[in-house]
């Protein structure tokens, strides 16, 4: 009988930390995309789309590294933190093959050369 009464207490310790730990993953997650979009959205119109590009692909890197150091399930119902990066590398990579090479230029500060 207490055998049953300790299984079922582990099972809600481990269900309530999960929560825990999903809860914070949506907290870094929503901070990261915020983040890169409000860094875009912040920077000059001709530079929008390059600048967009950097800050989705770096928030992507940063959200798939942590979702790869602690293991997030593959197999899970839902929206996964592999999900989101890949979200956002697919935001960036599209931000990136619209852009123009003399927005590039222009956003490293360099003024391109006219023939």
């Amino acid at each position: 009988m207490s055998t049953v009464r300790a299984s079922r207490a582990s099972l809600y310790w481990t269900a309530g930390r999960s929560a825990g730990r999903r809860a914070s993953w949506a907290a870094l997650e929503t901070a990261l995309a915020t983040t890169a979009l409000l860094l875009a959205w912040l920077a000059l119109p001709p530079v929008f789309l390059p600048a967009l590009s950097l800050a989705a692909l770096a928030a992507s890197a940063v959200v798939a590294l942590f979702a790869w150091r602690f293991g997030t399930s593959t197999g899970s119902a839902g929206i996964t933190s592999r999900d989101v990066a890949g979200g956002l590398a697919f935001l960036g990579f599209g931000a990136g093959m619209l852009s123009k090479p003399e927005q590039i230029l222009q956003l490293f500060g360099q003024t391109p050369m006219m023939n």
